[in-house]
Parts: structure tokens; C-alpha cells; sequence
């Protein structure tokens, strides 16, 4: 059976000390591509939609620059923009924050806690990609 690639998009503002979440990535084909904050995610997704095949955001995310403090404002803005212009991608939040999933707000979305969490988040990303009829050919 051929071992497939999932690419996703990652926005998390410490993701360069999450060593070990992105090996076991990585030893899972799940390549991720970081980004620190939410609205350089949003640009790479809007310049190559197709090369994406979902997307994982933190509980608490920068929005427009490196020097922000993170906050559910960049995450709310993010999935917006998703909602609006990427239905079609698949999102997923990990995050370190129980605050987070019990935001009302939130309460549609998959939210996973960090470490706790992340084996089925794993299962969850490549099994919701693999499902989608737009991903089968891939």
C-alpha cells in the first residue's frame, strides 16, 4: 500500500520547542508548516490553496506579527477566514489551554489538548483528509 503525505499548515507561536510533536509528525508523514502567527498562514494558504491539506492552530494565536501577545482574537480571525474562503480544508486546534474548549465559541470545532490528545489528533488528521473525495486522488 503506498504510504501517503499529508502537508499541513501549523500556526502556533512556540512551535520551534515542540521538538518532539514534530518528530512524531514527521514519522507519521504529517509535514507541517510553521508559522508564528496567523496572518502569514492565511497569506501562504491564500497564494497556494492546493497544496494544502489542513490546517492545525493553537488555542491562542498571534495575528498579524511576531511581536503580538497570543490570543484567541488571531485564532478567531483564522478560522473566519478559513470559514469563508478554505471550507473545504480541514482545521484542527491543539492546544495547552482548557480555556479553549470551553470557549462557546468554539464549540463546532476539534479542539484537542496538547500531549494529552495528540495520538488521536494524529488519527484524526490523516483519517479527515483521507476521507475527503478531493484528497483520494492525492
Amino acid at each position: 500500500m503506498n504510504k501517503k503525505d499529508y502537508n499541513v499548515i501549523w500556526i502556533d507561536d512556540e512551535w520551534d520547542k515542540m521538538t518532539e510533536f514534530k518528530d512524531e509528525c514527521e514519522d507519521l508523514r504529517i509535514h507541517l508548516q510553521p508559522y508564528s502567527y496567523q496572518k502569514a498562514a492565511m497569506e501562504e494558504l491564500y497564494k497556494h490553496p492546493n497544496s494544502w491539506d489542513a490546517v492545525l492552530l493553537d488555542g491562542e494565536i498571534k495575528d498579524k506579527s511576531e511581536h503580538e501577545e497570543p490570543s484567541t482574537k488571531g485564532l478567531l480571525k483564522a478560522l473566519m477566514y478559513l470559514a469563508e474562503k478554505h471550507k473545504h480544508i480541514p482545521r484542527f486546534i491543539s492546544t495547552g489551554k482548557d480555556k479553549v474548549k470551553d470557549n462557546e465559541m468554539l464549540k463546532d470545532e476539534r479542539i484537542y489538548i496538547k500531549d494529552i490528545d495528540d495520538e488521536k489528533l494524529f488519527d484524526d488528521i490523516k483519517n479527515t483528509i483521507d476521507n475527503i473525495e478531493r484528497f483520494k486522488v492525492k
